[in-house]
């Protein structure tokens, strides 16, 4: 999944990861971490979003890259535009929902934080081309069955 496919600006300014090689801003941290939140299982613990770019963070970033990915050498980092980014947000995309057991009512819905929103939006859009993108693959594919001319 390249950049090139799904034209849409990149949610982090600069890389996260591995520190000497990435620029580990807060907003960008807290955006990743709740990524891979929103991949976790339910009996994995959840990143604090504190933007705290920690060793654990960089163990699961190297993770990924090696298991969704297949990278020889991880690296640790997550560029902007690199393949760990998209591969994760498209993860995050189709990965179902954690919902916590149902709390008796009446409940206050918790306060998203910036970065939560960001990545909620970016996602949503993230999906709207993929979903139109699949669906100009199919109307391609359905043309060629019928015989029609493009």
């Amino acid at each position: 999944m390249v950049n090139k496919i799904y034209p849409l600006p990149s949610l982090l300014q600069r890389a996260v990861g591995r520190p000497g090689k990435s620029s580990n801003f807060q907003l960008d941290v807290m955006c990743v971490q709740h990524l891979f939140n929103k991949i976790r299982m339910p009996v994995q613990s959840a990143f604090p979003e504190d933007g705290n770019c920690t060793q654990t963070l960089i163990n699961s970033i190297c993770h990924f890259q090696l298991v969704h990915l297949r990278f020889k050498h991880p690296d640790g980092i997550i560029e902007p535009s690199g393949k760990t980014f998209y591969a994760l947000a498209q993860k995050a995309l189709s990965a179902p929902a954690y919902q916590s057991p149902p709390l008796p009512y009446p409940q206050k819905l918790p306060k998203l934080t910036q970065a939560q929103l960001l990545v909620n939006n970016y996602l949503r859009r993230f999906g709207c081309l993929i979903n139109s993108s699949e669906l100009s693959k199919l109307s391609l594919k359905a043309s060629r069955i019928n015989g029609s001319a493009l």
